[in-house]
C-alpha cells in the first residue's frame, strides 16, 4: 500500500472511531439524564405519599413540605392532572401514578433544567385527602393593593 492511501484509510478508521465514540458518549449521557429524572421523580411521589400517610388532610392544608426539585440538563418534568411525568431531550413521555392526589390548581407545573422548590400541602376537598403542589415562595394576588407579594412560610 502507497503514503496516501495509508493515510487516507488511518483518517477515515480514525473518524469511525470519533463517530461511534461520540454516539456512545451521547447515549450515556442521555441514559444518565433518564436515571437522575427518575431519581427525582420517584423521590417527589415518594414525598407526597408521605405527607398523605402520616398526617391528616385539613381545609387550610397545614401539613406542608417544601422540597428542591433538580432537573438535569436536557430534562423536563411535568405535573399534570395528578400524575407527575418526565422526559428527555423531548423523548417520549414517562408517567408516575402517586397513591395521593395531585392538584397544581388550573395550570399544570412544567419543570425545565435546574433547581425548583416546591410547596407540597395536604388537604381535604370533598372528603378526600389531595396533595396541592405549587411552586415556592408563592405569589399571592389579590392583596389590598393589588399588587403581587412574595409570601415567605
Amino acid at each position: 500500500m502507497s503514503g496516501p492511501l495509508r493515510t487516507t484509510l488511518a483518517v477515515l478508521l480514525a473518524g469511525a472511531l470519533l463517530a461511534a465514540g461520540l454516539a456512545a458518549a451521547d447515549q450515556a449521557r442521555e441514559t444518565r439524564t433518564a436515571t437522575r429524572l427518575d431519581e427525582t421523580v420517584t423521590r417527589f411521589v415518594d414525598a407526597a405519599d408521605r405527607l398523605a400517610a402520616r398526617n391528616d388532610p385539613t381545609r387550610s392544608g397545614i401539613a406542608r413540605r417544601t422540597m428542591t426539585v433538580t432537573v438535569p440538563a436536557g430534562g423536563t418534568v411535568g405535573i399534570e392532572r395528578g400524575v407527575v411525568r418526565w422526559r428527555v431531550d423531548g423523548g417520549p413521555w414517562h408517567r408516575r401514578q402517586p397513591s395521593v392526589a395531585l392538584d397544581t390548581g388550573e395550570t399544570p407545573l412544567e419543570l425545565a433544567a435546574g433547581h425548583h422548590q416546591l410547596r407540597l400541602s395536604l388537604r381535604l376537598r370533598a372528603g378526600s385527602s389531595v396533595v396541592s403542589v405549587s411552586r415556592f415562595p408563592e405569589v399571592e394576588t389579590g392583596s389590598r393593593d393589588h399588587r403581587a407579594h412574595v409570601r415567605r412560610t
